[in-house]
């Protein structure tokens, strides 16, 4: 019963957290999408400044995909957390059940396509995602002198470039893992120790 339960969290954890990094890549696009056409102004300040009003659209759904990341941050982490149970149970308790054993490449592979997206999270959440938004102030501020605005701006760019290419290899690895799953787990370790058993006793 426990190895089914692990399993079953196994792969719900798996899909869910792919499934939250499609959910962001989905919500970024109709975000701005969606903005861009209903065309907002904004009264807070300083983006309410004459020089950001043809920024308004863009600036609002920056807001709101990155606190959509924020939370999104949040579902993952549970989800990795819960995985990393799984993944620790299935390498212990049933390390009968795992194809080639623990130490197999098969294993080895899967655990690490697994702790990739985990650690892309962590650098995501911990060093670009704040990266971001600090440029991203920095590029809306009107105090700032233009040339400073510009150098937030293009910062702000090549970080903005580099988050969505750790999402997209984050989302790969997810959905390598889940193929390499499937070849990694075998049936149930107590018959096939039974087995054993079987072909161990002696003809009458």
């Amino acid at each position: 019963m426990l190895y089914g339960l692990t399993q079953g969290f196994y792969w719900l954890c798996l899909g869910a957290w792919f499934g939250a990094i499609l959910m962001l890549v989905v919500a970024a696009a109709t975000t701005f999408r969606t903005v861009r056409e209903y065309q907002p102004a904004l009264a807070l300040e300083p983006y309410n400044h004459p020089e950001l009003s043809d920024r308004a659209a863009p600036i609002l759904a920056g807001a709101i995909v990155g606190r959509t990341i924020k939370g999104l941050a949040v579902v993952q982490a549970i989800f990795a957390a819960a995985l990393a149970a799984c993944v620790l149970l299935q390498c212990t308790l049933f390390a009968d059940r795992v194809h080639g054993g623990v130490t197999g490449w098969g294993n080895l592979a899967r655990v690490a396509l697994i702790a990739l997206p985990a650690i892309i999270l962590v650098i995501d959440t911990t060093v670009v995602g704040p990266r971001i938004w600090q440029h991203r102030d920095a590029m809306h501020d009107p105090s700032q002198p233009p040339t400073a605005r510009q150098d937030a701006k293009e910062h702000f760019d090549r970080l903005h470039k580099l988050n969505e290419r750790m999402v997209a290899l984050a989302g790969l690895s997810i959905v390598a893992a889940v193929f390499v799953s499937a070849f990694v787990f075998h049936g149930d370790g107590s018959n096939k120790n039974a087995q054993s058993q079987q072909t161990a006793m002696p003809l009458p």
